[in-house]
This record gives C-alpha cells, sequence and structure tokens, in this order.
C-alpha cells in the first residue's frame, strides 16, 4: 500500500479523504489537466465477507482492482457523471485493497467513487484503513 510522499519517478502519493457518504473525487485533490494517468489507493477493513457495489464515474476511464483482480474496466469520454459504473462485487474478511487508475484524454480529470450495499444504501460492518 503506498503512503503519502512515497514517490514514483517524479509524481509523489498524497492522502485524501473521502466524504461523508464514502465518495473520493480526485479532482479537488490532484491537479491534472491535459492526457495522463492519475492513481486512487485505498484499504477497507470489512468485519466479515461482505456483498457490495462499487459505484464509478471518471472523466474519461478507469481500471478498478480489488485485492489484485480487475473488476471494472471502461472508457467512455465526458465529465464525472457519479454513479456511471456500478459493479457488485465481494469483500473479503479482514483488508481489501482497492486499486483504482483513471485516464484522462484531455482537459480537467475527475473521478468519484463509493462503496454501498448492493440495493445502492449504506454499508455496514465497513472501515477505511487510513495510514
Amino acid at each position: 500500500m503506498p503512503k503519502a510522499g512515497d514517490k514514483v519517478g517524479d509524481r509523489e502519493w498524497k492522502t485524501i479523504q473521502a466524504s461523508n457518504n464514502s465518495v473520493f473525487q480526485i479532482d479537488r485533490s490532484i491537479n491534472v489537466d491535459g492526457e495522463g494517468v492519475s492513481y486512487l489507493a485505498f484499504l477497507v477493513n470489512a468485519d466479515g465477507k461482505s456483498d457490495a457495489r462499487i459505484a464509478v464515474g471518471v472523466d474519461n476511464g478507469c481500471r478498478v482492482f480489488l485485492n489484485g483482480k480487475e473488476i471494472l474496466f471502461f472508457l467512455e469520454w465526458g465529465g464525472v457523471v457519479p454513479d456511471r459504473q456500478c459493479v457488485d462485487i465481494q469483500l473479503s474478511q479482514g483488508q481489501n485493497l482497492f486499486l483504482v487508475k483513471v485516464s484522462n484524454g484531455g482537459g480537467p480529470t475527475g473521478a468519484a467513487f463509493r462503496l454501498t450495499a448492493p440495493d445502492g444504501g449504506p454499508l455496514e460492518g465497513v472501515r477505511y484503513v487510513v495510514e
């Protein structure tokens, strides 16, 4: 798991906080304008195996990995539309590592991610790990 301040080439990992509704919005946290790629990594602790849904909206495409397995890939032009793509997942008991690659084809970049119960309601029994 990367930590704030870790460097990859001339780029540095930064810590961002999820909002109260478990949304990560990277457009407010990074300053990328034009073609490029951004990454988001976060850990979620689950009290037990949990059915969940990840809802994603990005500008312009993304790949989402859960515990090393790709669970979502899409490429769509246009701005960030929250919950544009949703996929049902199963969280393992204990730590679950999400890695998200966001691709931008021009202009400002952005992404919104949230975890919910499969019906879109609050997801119980999970905690985000902030290190």
